[in-house]
């Protein structure tokens, strides 16, 4: 099961080993799921940052299964939202990627990476897997929402 799979269905603690309590990102509270992923600040900056890239607001749940339904552009089609969604898997991937380099490497916390590798996972696996996709990465980068639009619906 990915770590997106785990998260919805809040089986985060099967890959939680350590015994500090605290959450490795901001060291202020409990290292819970739903506080590491969503209320935590360094998750709610990328989370923050994600929607002003897009051009949303959305204020979201701290539950993963309401988070993830929020995780919706009203402006266009449920095809293309679906599509929309691999962006919610994949914040949700590098956050626990950062935590994971944090630990086990002594890394340093930087939702701006965070949110960098975020866009290029997420262009990588939509020029990959979804026909008729032929947006650059730098317009991409640029203008997400005009992207989205030209994928045929």
């Amino acid at each position: 099961m990915t770590i997106a799979g785990r998260v919805l269905v809040d089986r985060l603690h099967v890959w939680t080993w350590r015994k500090e309590e605290l959450c490795v990102l901001c060291g202020e509270e409990e290292e819970s799921g739903s506080h590491f992923f969503f209320e935590c600040k360094v998750a709610w900056k990328v989370w923050c940052i994600c929607n002003k890239w897009v051009g949303e607001v959305i204020v979201y749940h701290w539950d993963a299964r309401s988070h993830f339904a929020q995780f919706y552009l009203g402006w266009t089609s449920q095809r293309i939202n679906s599509y929309w969604g691999c962006m919610w898997i994949v914040v949700v991937g590098e956050i626990w990627k950062q935590r994971n380099l944090v630990i086990f490497e002594n890394g340093r916390i930087d939702y701006y990476e965070i949110f960098t590798l975020t866009k290029l996972k997420a262009w990588s696996w939509l020029t990959s897997k979804v026909k008729d996709v032929s947006f650059t990465y730098v317009q991409w980068c640029m203008d997400p929402k005009t992207c989205l639009k030209t994928i045929k619906k």
